[in-house]
């Protein structure tokens, strides 16, 4: 910093070491009480050099400070000495500690005596709390100054007040302050567990004291439930609870509506702490519960449902009543279904909490019908019984829930952010997750029984719930809760069941259907989601298969007529009639009906087209419609596929075509503009989807060359091209237009030969056009076609095929090989030397009667040398494996061995000097492999590279000559794979000063 921002900064805090009183008031009122921000940033930076300053004068400021009339000024001067305590606490001695002490509790009891600032009280207490914390933290033999405090506020009323303010901050400060260590947090938490009977004996003597006068001591009742609800995480002993009649006194201030909300807070973390502790003693648990049973159960009920007040309040005094309620029934779930009298009483409040408009109600309510589940799961008989006793219930309770999964109705004006549909989003999946528990209780054989619940309007005229806020009694909301329900269960239905329900959501969706475009957008997408989920059971019911697939379309229309108002609606639909048809048999029910499919298709496309649909819309819709129809296509007669497949597939190319022209065009004038972007964007999304129709589209059945989809492929391949080609070869298009080609490829099996030539040849072109730059480029189309040609091989094709295989493979290893000569390896993507080699490997696995020329084979086994310096893992193990197959088929062949004996030690130096330097443990396999098929083709001159390697290796303390030749001599007399790669680690680890079997 410059000089004089360092004197600005010594200056102030040598003043604010020395301030007076009235000096740091004065700082205090600059922050409050100006506007000016140079004085207030001056006024902050002194007040925070005063706070870290040290010695006597400051902690009298502190004192000082308190005694003043303003809030401001107590308030500062006691976080001043909470900070100064924290901070400082273990450098004062033993008499400067009294005397804080005392000082500080004579301000807090004068504050509270004179009605003062309850933040000022509270910053007071805090520093008490954190006195009594460091000095129980640090010493051992300390331990017992809490238990003392606690002793001496039961025989001062005085103190009585700010001992529940102290000791409520203890445990919190203990979970907050960063100032302990590990050790000395455990220890303070130990002492504290310790006090905590002392600290018990505290509150029964307080109870007793507000039961004999409550007008004299009543304020001291919500000090006592904080200070219980604070401890109750450490946790307070339950048997001291019991003995001293304080859990009997929490049970019966919760009768009074007063004290309700606090008495809740104290007995829900009392019981979810102590769940062993309750589960040793049954008859507190017991007791517990027929205490709370006897409060008012109308009372509760309105309280769980928000009607006992309005605003905030009222929802925060439901959650706090039924957190408390699902907490002690969940940990008690036994003991609540034991009794029938019980069990009812507390099944309706949970009733009434499962159907609040209050979310986090509801959420505390799953708790206990996930024990439910787990207790009709388990292996005790008698559980069980209790829970499929309560059978009728859960298909009441499943109804509920169905309906708190729906969306509530929001003004047009109101939209969620992202963090509340989140919170939603994950309140709808336990929803999910609980409502199949449910079912699996009650049998999932009800679900009719549930559908009738939620679809019959009598059935909601005694609902528990809110009708108003949670919307039973509306038609379209309990449609939804349907529709939630049965999506909920569609997983866990076998066929049987689904066979059983298939009837009656077929009746359902017959009478709704007509009325769907006049619902809420919400029940029109549940439907079409339903329809795919239930679409692998369509088969069983080819009458519901045609009435699911013409309401998808019938929805598809008039999602695309009504977009702005429906958004999602025509995707949604496209994408349900999608997982309709790709049920073999939905496909071959409307095969018959192709050509009037085709026609709808056409003619929605033109309205989303018409309608100015974004480009990215339309997209989306075409997509699953595209798809669809192939998937019929493929169901079809194979005669009559001809004229409908070029209807399918036509416009596609007529679209692309136009977008090559408009790109040809528009490119050479406009390079960089919005124009450019928006055509490159439309040719990516239309290859995209011929992709689609190609990947769909498996013709195997296709017998000749004539096949109408190899005629359309040799049209649209050269397209694709000149697309690629008219944006001047860009990334996007070129990715676009190769995964094209590769799924077109891979749908023609062994029918692409016609055109495998002038293929091959232009997938060269492109890889040198690109630079090998494209990782899904020009090889890794050809490794494709290449994988799919040797894999159903047909006699009379198979020397046309390996010509053309060697001509393409050929000519990519000269262009491949001279740019990794001209050191432009970084050009070429890994998955690109992936793919290369890949394709090298497969040509030689499979067509070991081939020879490629000799002006490739050198170039190719140059590249070897070259791949084997790159760090990039897949490259290496592609390269390697090349290596390997090269290395074991060369002794049949003579100018395969010439080759190896000119490269192998160039290639062998390489290996060696990686396995000393940069490889990879985990390749040590594949080099073994390299290794064990050179020593069984070239073992003599294996010998000689090896030996000539090791000793041109950077020689270093580790890399003693030992170990040189063990590694030479353990790859020379291997007998298998095994033993060389037990060398080749042995020499990696030692080489690199590594032990013997060490093991990353």
């Amino acid at each position: 910093l410059p000089r004089r921002v360092w004197y600005l900064i010594v200056m102030e805090r040598g003043a604010a070491a020395v301030a007076s009183a009235e000096t740091v008031a004065a700082w205090v009122r600059t922050i409050y009480g100006t506007t000016d921000a140079a004085a207030r940033d001056a006024a902050h930076r002194a007040l925070l050099a005063f706070q870290a300053s040290g010695g006597d004068h400051a902690w009298r400021v502190c004192f000082e400070l308190l005694l003043q009339s303003e809030e401001n000024l107590q308030f500062f001067g006691a976080s001043t000495l909470q900070h100064k305590v924290k901070q400082g606490w273990r450098d004062l001695g033993a008499e400067q500690r009294a005397q804080v002490t005392a000082c500080t509790m004579a301000q807090l009891k004068r504050v509270l005596g004179s009605g003062g600032s309850t933040v000022v009280v509270t910053r007071l207490a805090v520093a008490l709390a954190t006195a009594l914390l460091h000095t129980v933290a640090w010493d051992d033999a300390a331990g017992g100054v809490i238990s003392g405090f606690a002793h001496q506020a039961a025989s001062d009323r005085s103190l009585l007040l700010p001992a529940f303010f102290i000791f409520t901050a203890l445990p919190e400060l203990l979970a907050e302050d960063d100032t302990f260590t590990t050790e000395a947090t455990e220890l303070a938490r130990k002492q504290l567990r310790l006090s905590s009977r002392d600290l018990v004996n505290l509150l029964a003597y307080s109870f007793n004291l507000v039961a004999a006068d409550a007008a004299a001591n009543g304020q001291l009742l919500p000090h006592i439930f904080k200070c219980m609800q604070s401890w109750a995480q450490l946790p307070l002993p339950l048997d001291a609870l019991l003995e001293s009649g304080c859990w009997g006194c929490v049970l019966s201030y919760a009768a009074d509506p007063a004290w309700l909300e606090p008495c809740c807070d104290v007995i829900e973390d009392v019981v979810a702490i102590s769940v062993a502790e309750f589960a040793r003693r049954p008859n507190a648990a017991a007791d517990t519960l027929a205490a709370i049973a006897r409060l008012p159960e109308q009372q509760l009920l309105a309280i769980i449902r928000g009607d006992s007040g309005r605003g905030e309040a009222a929802g925060k005094r439901a959650c706090t009543v039924s957190r408390m309620l699902c907490v002690l029934c969940e940990t008690h779930v036994l003991t609540v279904l034991a009794s029938p009298a019980l069990a009812a009483h507390y099944i309706r409040l949970l009733m009434a909490c499962s159907s609040s408009p209050i979310r986090e109600s509801v959420e505390n309510a799953l708790g206990f019908w996930n024990e439910v589940h787990l207790l009709a799961q388990g292996t005790d008989p008698d559980a069980r019984a209790v829970a499929q006793q309560l059978s009728g219930t859960l298909v009441e309770l499943s109804a509920v829930l169905a309906l708190q999964c729906i969306p509530p109705h929001l003004p047009p004006s109101t939209t969620w952010d992202q963090d509340e549909q989140e919170r939603f989003a994950a309140f709808r999946s336990n929803i999910g997750n609980t409502l199949l528990q449910l079912l699996e209780v009650a049998g999932l054989g009800c679900v009719s029984r549930i559908l009738d619940a939620l679809l019959d309007p009598a059935s909601h005229s005694g609902c528990v719930c809110n009708a108003v806020q949670c919307g039973c009694g509306s038609e379209w909301r309990r449609c939804e809760g349907a529709v939630f329900c049965l999506a909920s269960v569609a997983d866990a239905l076998d066929t049987v069941q689904a066979e059983r329900l298939l009837p009656q959501l077929l009746g359902w969706l017959r009478g709704v259907a007509p009325q769907l475009q006049a619902r809420p957008p919400a029940l029109t997408l549940g439907v079409l989601s339903l329809l795919a989920q239930y679409a692998q059971w369509m088969s069983r019911s080819p009458e519901f298969a045609l009435f699911a697939v013409d309401l998808c379309l019938s929805l598809l229309r008039d999602g695309v007529a009504a977009a702005a108002t429906r958004p999602g609606q025509a995707q949604n639909a496209a994408t349900a009639f999608l997982k309709l048809v790709e049920r073999e048999e939905v496909a071959q029910l409307l095969a018959p009906q192709c050509g009037a499919l085709v026609d709808f298709c056409d003619a929605t496309a033109a309205a989303a087209t018409a309608a100015a649909l974004p480009l990215r819309t339309q997209y989306h819709l075409r997509l699953p419609v595209t798809e669809a129809l192939c998937e019929v296509l493929r169901a079809a007669d194979p005669a009559a596929v001809a004229p409908t497949l070029e209807r399918v597939l036509g416009p596609l190319r007529s679209w692309l075509e136009d977008l090559v022209n408009r790109a040809a065009a528009t490119i050479t004038n406009t390079n960089g503009s919005d124009d450019v972007a928006e055509l490159q964007e439309a040719t990516v999304l239309v290859l995209y989807l011929m992709k689609a129709a190609a990947k769909r589209l498996d013709w195997s059945i296709a017998s000749d060359a004539t096949h109408p989809l190899l005629l359309h492929f040799a049209r649209d391949f050269p397209l694709a091209m000149r697309a690629a080609e008219a944006h001047n070869w860009c990334e996007p298009v070129v990715r676009c237009a190769c995964q094209y080609t590769r799924s077109a490829v891979l749908s023609l099996h062994s029918h692409v030969l016609p055109l495998l030539s002038d293929l091959l040849n232009a997938l060269c072109a492109l890889f040198e056009r690109t630079g090998g730059a494209e990782p899904l480029g020009a090889v890794g189309v050809a490794t494709s076609i290449f994988r799919d040609s040797t894999v159903t091989p047909v006699a009379p094709t198979a020397a046309a095929r390996r010509e053309c295989m060697s001509a393409a493979l050929e000519r990519l290893t000269r262009r491949y090989s001279a740019q990794l000569a001209s050191c432009q390896l970084a050009r070429l993507k890994p998955d690109t030397v992936k793919e290369f080699f890949q394709l090298a490997s497969q040509f030689l696995e499979y067509q070991t009667t081939v020879t490629l020329s000799s002006a490739a084979l050198p170039e190719l086994m140059s590249s070897v040398a070259l791949s084997l310096a790159t760090p990039q893992r897949n490259t290496l193990v592609s390269t390697l494996r090349f290596l390997s197959l090269f290395a074991r088929t060369c002794s049949a062949r003579p100018e395969r061995l010439q080759l190896l004996l000119t490269f192998g030690a160039s290639i062998t130096n390489t290996l060696v000097v990686a396995l000393t330097t940069s490889l990879s443990r985990t390749l040590a396999p594949a080099v073994a492999e390299v290794l064990f098929a050179l020593q069984n083709a070239v073992p003599n001159e294996l010998r000689q590279w090896l030996c000539a390697a090791v000793n041109a290796a950077q020689r270093g303390p580790h890399l003693t000559q030992v170990v040189r030749d063990k590694f030479v001599n353990g790859v020379m007399v291997a007998r298998n794979k095994t033993e060389v790669g037990t060398a080749v680690n042995d020499y990696m680890t030692q080489s690199r000063g590594l032990p013997l079997g060490f093991q990353p």
